[in-house]
């Protein structure tokens, strides 16, 4: 810059929204460069690419200000660098810590800084209204990163750029000393050409990293925010007249062929207008299809009087050829079956040279609306889908390529068929893998402003950082067969930005969808309407609303957080049901979660809060990152479970006119029945007393729906419990599956529960009763119980002089955190009304004992009566224990709840097994846990397992494990040892912790283990919530309401 104009640069780049970037290069679709045609067809390795991932010299400074001088020369003095990895966080290598906000900004609320704004005297304005962009923190700690490089021979006389696959959050370049540029938006790759500052030898890179700059006003997703350089850094050498860029549409007609409209630009340099490029076209065996050459364009031509809306698409573009072309038998792309074909560009210069190579993978695939539904390759589709932040629990933003295939085969075996990527661009790496394994992609901005609300994108003075993000975004990933829909970003309000950022992209792109949520902006900014987290009422009338007949995806829904996601069978209920609704975009996919170390050194799952950072948020729960379907090591949740039955895209049911008769519905895009097999086996009493393989039409490619039979005819006899289960497998290997993967599991009763048969009287001695102060002592043969009136519980029962039981049979209310239900900083009707039931929060207070011996059966019976106060109200329960002659006990219980109680989580018995009873056996249903609202994935049955592997490790420690519909469960130890209980579908918890345990931890290891085993038998057990909406969503159907309660069971004791 010439000196005189020096003095008008007022403000930091990192203080203008204005200022995006300095000198970077135009964004384009990744570069290969590859050497020849051959390597760009086998898509090789090629020398004019040089990694420069590794260890960097590092030092972290507060802000700007503590830069130290000279820190970009050769000769600087590194006594007091580091070192650092690239790609990687700093805070998750020693340098700062993570911080996790949600709705909040990563900034403290500190007066006397610009950021913040005193916007009144008259009240006390929060700190979302005190926000004041541009401006960030004078405490903007900065990383300095440096290495050195030898260029390679093979980069001599080409143009030399320098590649950022993604800074966090703006960054200043410098090569060996010069100054070269500046660049924000911190989950797109920028790029800057570096050729004129290279020297021969050793050459040394120098970047500075902001952790804020004006651009993380536009980037407040819920997530850490961390900082550096998180993806991969490499050099690339081009040709001085190269290949700049290429976008490539193709897709499948309807006679089995394709068509294909490509432009490849080049780079405006002496010469371009005397060059061609050649188009060819591979099938995967490495057959060519096609091959066309055409010259490069030397103007874009004025059309007038209309003859220009002929030729919209296809028109003259200076600096590229344009390729329109059709090809004959080729294979669509789609989800099931990711067909993928490679195209090579080949740049021809005047003298008849080829001088540049690029490749990618193309796919012959259309997404459309149609009649107001949105349709892949003319079918009409369902997403299943899931949202995914680029996150991995041991390295934060730096995700392998290895852990990225990872994730999508366990998508896909989940039966995701589709990936949003919120709230930003990911890796290119993560979309050349939707591509090849099949997953569909909403393509996001990196654009969120959740807690300045639409302030930013109702200011005009932003629309222009907002359309280049979008702009760059679809210029970068524009060739992905997998994207089928660009979002303009997320819970950013909605404003004339939006609106041309949709219409920028509609233009330069019309194969794909543009959508957007927030503030319902209508078909000038979204194509369908995808409103998150709707409750049923409100999705119901979306469905039927005719003055907009958008096709519905939810673009968030069935909130994953602790614990939830109850109800979510009505998904395809819905999607079948519904043409126009179309399923959606489940919250998230992953906890969000780092690595933090206990006291002990043992590394566990951090959240907010566990490394003593001086931010946490203090609106949301800390733990608020933690929500995925599965954990942040990818074990899936039982939520991820019931998510696989509820959405297989197979459904089975059942044809109640014809017995034994089923119907096979085919929801996938284009796996036939030819390629599943199918299973069955029927139980009775939970007992498998016939399996076998069902047998569709020989050789039935068909999509359709397939009706089938099942002889039944072998429990014709039987009068009750009796089910079939249906497995639905795949047949042949996929690159995400093996042969022999269960898809789904239907399960359908044919004749329900058997009805319970109250026990009156047992053979054995006769019982006596000794009372002896509080304690109330009933005397059999071989067994005692012991009861105690002072606080009228079950105190102890023994048999051959071994203890079964301990202090127990208390009424128990409560269950820890679920998704309805988290303490603080939350919100929902569950989490204002169970607060009552929390430990200390109500008090037991005994009223009455009575017993006796009855006369005509001999059972010894003992009746307590309680009354629970608490905040709302009182609670009244009477217990009676029924001891019988053979040692065992009847249980019954009456517990009434005052109404201003409106709902709670359960009503239920406390008791505790000591020491020794580990071993769980069951039949109810399995073989995870289950609720009134969840339990799809649980079919009826018989199962084992131990007390220990029925607790889940959610994060934070969470209410888990409960089995609804329970016939009878048994805890068992290493003698044979039994307890029994058994009831009328009941549900219980067994754990090594008591519920207060549970509330108290909020880490795994911090739920440290008893040795007792507490049992909790549940009359009434509300459901685990979600109803596809939010976690604080429960239907009515699924509340235990106050009232009137009562329940009985049998508990025995065997040696």
């Amino acid at each position: 810059m010439l000196e005189v104009f020096k003095g008008f640069h007022k403000k930091p780049d990192y203080h203008n929204q204005y200022i995006t970037q300095i000198n970077r290069a135009p964004a384009h679709f990744p570069w290969s460069a590859y050497e020849n045609a051959e390597q760009a067809r086998l898509d090789g390795n090629s020398k004019f690419i040089l990694s420069l991932d590794g260890e960097w010299d590092f030092l972290l400074v507060d802000s700007p200000e503590a830069i130290p001088g000279g820190f970009n020369q050769t000769d600087a003095d590194l006594s007091g660098w580091g070192k650092i990895k690239v790609p990687g966080n700093w805070e998750l290598q020693g340098y700062g810590k993570p911080v996790y906000v949600n709705t909040l900004y990563p900034f403290k609320d500190k007066m006397g800084e610009k950021y913040l704004l005193n916007i009144g005297e008259k009240k006390d304005y929060d700190i979302y209204q005190r926000y004041n962009p541009p401006y960030v923190p004078e405490d903007n700690a900065c990383g300095i990163y440096r290495r050195s490089f030898v260029l390679p021979e093979s980069f001599d006389k080409r143009s030399v750029f320098i590649n950022f696959g993604g800074v966090e959050s703006a960054y200043y370049l410098w090569i060996n000393g010069h100054p070269v540029g500046y660049s924000q938006d911190s989950k797109l790759p920028s790029e800057f050409e570096i050729t004129e500052y290279l020297t021969t030898g050793e050459n040394l890179i120098t970047l500075v990293v902001l952790r804020f700059c004006d651009g993380t006003w536009l980037e407040g997703q819920d997530y850490f925010h961390l900082s550096g350089i998180f993806r991969s850094v490499k050099l690339i050498a081009k040709p001085k007249l190269r290949i700049q860029d290429f976008k490539v549409d193709a897709k499948p007609t309807v006679h089995g062929g394709g068509v294909i409209n490509a432009r490849c630009f080049v780079n405006r340099t002496e010469g371009f207008a005397d060059s061609t490029i050649r188009l060819s076209l591979f099938d995967q065996s490495g057959k060519l299809l096609i091959e066309c050459t055409k010259p490069v364009d030397t103007t874009s031509p004025i059309m007038g009087m209309g003859s220009g809306w002929g030729f919209k698409g296809m028109r003259p573009i200076t600096e590229s050829a344009f390729f329109e072309l059709e090809v004959d038998d080729v294979l669509p792309w789609d989800f099931d079956r990711p067909n993928l074909y490679r195209l090579v560009f080949t740049l021809i210069d005047g003298s008849g040279q080829e001088t540049d190579y690029e490749a990618l993978n193309i796919g012959f695939r259309e997404i459309s609306i149609e009649n107001n539904v949105i349709k892949l390759n003319g079918k009409r589709v369902v997403f299943r889908g899931t949202n995914r932040h680029e996150h991995f629990w041991l390295t934060g933003r730096t995700v392998s390529k290895e852990h990225m295939i990872e994730e999508i085969k366990l998508m896909k075996r989940l039966n995701f068929n589709s990936v949003r990527t919120s709230h930003y661009p990911d890796d290119p790496v993560w979309y050349d893998l939707c591509d090849k394994y099949g997953l569909m992609v909403v393509c996001e901005t990196n654009l969120e402003t959740h807690g300045l609300g639409g302030n930013l994108t109702n200011n005009p003075e932003w629309s222009e950082a907002m359309l280049e993000r979008a702009r760059r975004m679809v210029l970068i990933h524009k060739n992905h067969p997998s994207i089928v829909s660009w979002s303009l970003g997320n819970e950013s309000g909605y404003g004339p930005g939006h609106a041309a950022m949709a219409n920028w992209i509609r233009e330069y792109d019309d194969t794909r969808l543009v959508q957007y949520e927030n503030n319902d902006p209508g078909l000038i900014a979204s194509d369908i309407k995808c409103t998150m987290y709707p409750t049923m009422e409100l999705l119901e009338y979306m469905i039927a609303d005719n003055n907009d007949r958008r096709p519905i995806v939810l673009i968030e829904y069935a909130y994953q957080i602790t614990n939830s996601s109850g109800n979510f069978e009505q998904f395809n209920r819905l999607a079948e049901k519904y043409e126009i609704f179309q399923g959606g975009f489940v919250w998230d996919w992953q906890d969000k979660c780092l690595p933090a170390v206990n006291e002990k050194g043992e590394t566990f799952f951090g959240f907010g809060g566990d490394w003593g950072e001086d931010l946490t948020d203090w609106v949301c729960p800390y733990y608020m990152c933690a929500n995925g379907i599965v954990m942040a090591d990818l074990t899936p949740k039982p939520s991820g479970l019931e998510l696989k039955q509820a959405q297989s895209p197979i459904i089975i049911e059942a044809d109640k006119e014809v017995k034994g008769s089923f119907i096979a519905k085919n929801r996938s895009q284009s796996i036939g029945f030819d390629e599943l097999s199918f299973e069955y086996e029927i139980l009775v009493r939970g007992e498998i007393v016939e399996s076998g393989d069902i047998h569709l039409p020989t050789g039935d490619k068909s999509l359709d729906d397939i009706a089938f039979m099942v002889d039944l005819s072998s429990v014709e006899d039987e009068t009750n419990e009796v089910y079939i289960n249906i497995r639905v497998k795949t047949a042949v290997d996929y690159p995400w599956a093996e042969k022999g993967h269960e898809i789904a599991n239907y399960q359908f009763e044919l004749k329900g529960p058997a009805p319970i048969e109250p026990k009156v009287s047992s053979d054995g001695c006769d019982l006596s009763i000794e009372v002896k102060e509080t304690l109330i002592t009933v005397k059999g043969q071989d067994f005692e119980v012991t009861f105690d009136s002072e606080d009228n519980t079950l105190l102890s029962y023994e048999r051959n002089g071994k203890e079964y039981i301990l202090r127990s049979g208390v009424e128990n209310f409560d269950r820890s955190r679920t998704g309805l239900h988290l303490e603080s900083k939350w919100w929902g009707e569950s989490n204002g009304l169970w607060p009552s039931f929390m430990p200390g929060k109500l008090k037991r207070v005994p009223l009455a004992a009575d017993y006796g011996v009855t006369q005509r059966e001999g059972n010894a019976r003992v009746m307590f009566t309680n009354r629970i106060d608490g905040d709302k109200g009182s609670i009244y329960s009477q217990v009676t224990y029924t001891v019988y002659r053979d040692g065992d006990i009847g249980v019954s219980a009456a517990i009434d709840i005052d109404s201003n109680y409106v709902h709670l989580p359960r009503v239920g018995l406390s008791f505790t097994a000591p020491e020794g009873f580990k071993a769980l056996h069951w039949y109810g249903r399995g073989p995870g846990e289950s609720y009134c609202d969840r339990k799809l994935a649980a079919p009826v049955g018989r199962y084992s397992s131990s007390v220990e592997e029925t607790h889940f490790p959610f994060v934070p420690v969470s209410h888990n494990g409960s089995h609804a519909d329970t016939r009878w469960f048994a805890l068992e130890d290493e003698d044979g040892s039994r307890i029994t209980v058994e009831g009328s579908l009941f549900s219980f918890d067994v754990h090594h912790n008591t519920v207060e345990d549970y509330w108290n931890a909020y880490h795994e290891h911090e739920l440290v283990r008893r040795d007792e085993v507490y049992i909790n038998i549940d009359g009434a057990m509300a459901g685990i919530g979600g109803n596809m909406a939010w976690s604080t969503q429960l239907d009515p159907k699924h509340k235990v309401f106050a009232g009137k309660h009562h329940f009985e069971f049998l508990m025995s004791f065997t040696d």
